[in-house]
């Protein structure tokens, strides 16, 4: 059963019987929610592999946001998971942005990669569910922080990193080839090859 079907029949049974007039109320409802339906699935769908900078034999599970697919080179055996948004923006004129995931690199569920400048993943590294990776962020001036976002400062993951669950990498980060960043860690500053970092800011665990 597609997904365009069965989301408006779940969302149908959970409608208000209405006595007068409830079968065009209904109608109308439901064709509402058939229009949802559908520009979610479309808006969801990964691109198709022409339509990327690269894309190797790799998988991105759907449902997955992905904007300017151009701008994104996936590797071979990249495995993105569901809900993942791979989020690419155009923001300055002379800056062409820039998101690399080499061979073998693992996103997991509900992940954002927020990219205006360039976000390099190396091969090998493991990403766990519900991570945040941006070179950019929005400014602290009010009347900016909707309409504008900083000048992005490069992030890039070193080749076997492991980035655990609900952790945080903020702009200008380097996380050095094999360190792990433990769960629920907000890292701030650069991470050395094969450490461990844990906390808020994240800190190496030492003993």
């Amino acid at each position: 059963m597609s997904t365009v079907c069965a989301v408006p029949k779940a969302l149908d049974a959970a409608l208000p019987v209405v006595v007068d007039g409830g079968l065009r109320t209904r109608r109308s409802e439901r064709k509402q929610q058939l229009d949802v339906a559908r520009a979610f699935e479309r808006a969801t769908v990964p691109p198709k592999a022409s339509e990327w900078g690269r894309f190797g034999r790799s998988y991105v599970v759907p449902p997955a946001r992905v904007s300017c697919p151009d701008c994104i080179w996936i590797g071979d055996g990249v495995v993105v998971h569901e809900h993942v948004w791979l989020s690419v923006v155009r923001a300055f004129d002379d800056i062409v942005p820039r998101l690399v995931l080499e061979d073998r690199v693992r996103i997991g569920r509900c992940c954002q990669l927020s990219v205006a400048g360039e976000v390099v993943i190396e091969r090998d590294v493991l990403i766990g569910d519900f991570v945040q990776i941006g070179d950019t962020s929005h400014p602290y001036e009010p009347k900016l922080r909707l309409p504008a976002v900083g000048r992005p400062i490069p992030v890039h993951i070193g080749a076997r990193a492991v980035i655990a669950s609900h952790v945080v990498v903020l702009p200008g980060v380097s996380v050095g080839a094999g360190a792990i960043v433990d769960h629920h860690a907000v890292v701030t500053s650069d991470v050395r090859p094969g450490a461990i970092v844990s906390g808020n800011p994240a800190r190496e665990v030492t003993g």
